[in-house]
């Protein structure tokens, strides 16, 4: 149970409970849903590293994920170096690396979790804090 709540903690912190970053201010759940119309135009920067650490988490055996599939792919390119062509001056990017998931699998899936719960972001409900707290008890 231990291990639950802390994968818990993590996941209220990442892919499954939504964070917003835009110009290095992080924005709660809350305050994304107060106008959507900025959720649709901020990058979302949350999901790579969250899915990696969510797929270490299960393959480790370290605890259980809960909530919904992760939004990005825990296989992934990562290490992105961005600079602008003297000439032209176009923005380029490329990946240094490439990151496997611990178990092999370079699927183009999300992290699936253990258990899953619906979290409805519409609404004021943590589903999924709630759904684990009834399987607690």
């Amino acid at each position: 149970m231990k291990k639950i709540l802390e994968v818990l903690i993590f996941l209220c912190l990442s892919t499954l409970s939504i964070l917003a970053q835009s110009k290095s201010k992080l924005l709660s759940k809350e305050e994304v849903l107060e106008d959507l119309d900025y959720l649709y135009k901020s990058l979302i920067e949350a999901h790579s590293q969250s899915a990696v650490t969510a797929s270490q988490i299960q393959d480790y055996n370290f605890g259980e994920i809960v909530g919904e599939e992760t939004g990005e792919y825990p296989s992934l390119y990562a290490s992105v170096i961005r600079y602008k062509l003297p000439n032209s001056g176009i923005e380029v990017q490329a990946s240094k690396g490439y990151i496997v998931r611990v178990n092999g699998s370079t699927t183009e899936r999300g992290v699936i979790p253990d258990i899953f719960i619906k979290d409805y972001l519409l609404d004021e409900e943590d589903e999924i804090l709630e759904g684990l707290l009834k399987r607690l008890n």
